[in-house]
């Protein structure tokens, strides 16, 4: 589909790039997997009229080992050696 297109497309070689929604939710899965822990909710910010950012908020007891597990879970994902 178009939006997929969108959202990944072909980089020089043989890599990929990823949109930064569908990034940010791939590696916010890759972490929830590892052992981090997503609060229900969303902060927003408030910005100028008619704009608002959405951000997420992460935690972990151990977040360096969070952060080892989910790059080995993302590199057994997408087959990367």
């Amino acid at each position: 589909s178009t939006g997929t297109k969108k959202a990944v497309r072909s980089v020089e070689g043989d890599g990929l790039e990823l949109d930064g929604f569908v990034f940010q939710s791939v590696l916010i899965e890759a972490l929830e997997d590892a052992g981090v822990i997503e609060p229900k909710g969303q902060l927003c910010d408030p910005g100028g009229p008619g704009m608002t950012s959405s951000v997420s908020l992460l935690f972990a007891e151990r977040p360096q080992d969070c952060i080892k597990k989910a790059l080995a879970l993302l590199r057994l994902q997408l087959a990367v050696d």
